[in-house]
């Protein structure tokens, strides 16, 4: 099973009826957090915008929007980065 498959099933078991108001929310919480870092496991493309400050442009974080030099992953959020395609800025 892919990532995005988990997702899909893990989103759907979020219509489950809980008798306990205070389960269904904790069970809600503990799903959407598990499917935020899920969704930063897959790599996706740094944003590329302009920066009046330094060098003109800046790679952004495409989850955070927060600027950073990336290895593989954004050091805030933990968001997977695919640098691909940016070597020869």
């Amino acid at each position: 099973m892919t990532a995005k498959e988990a997702i899909g099933v893990i989103e759907a078991a979020l219509s489950f009826v809980f008798d306990d108001v205070s389960e269904k929310q904790n069970w809600d919480d503990a799903i959407t957090t598990a499917i935020s870092a899920l969704k930063r496991m897959a790599p996706e493309h740094p944003l590329l915008e302009e920066n009046h400050d330094k060098l003109g442009y800046a790679f952004v974080c495409p989850h955070c929007h927060r600027m950073s030099t990336f290895s593989l992953h954004c050091r805030f959020c933990g968001q997977k980065i695919d640098m691909s395609g940016f070597d020869t800025l």
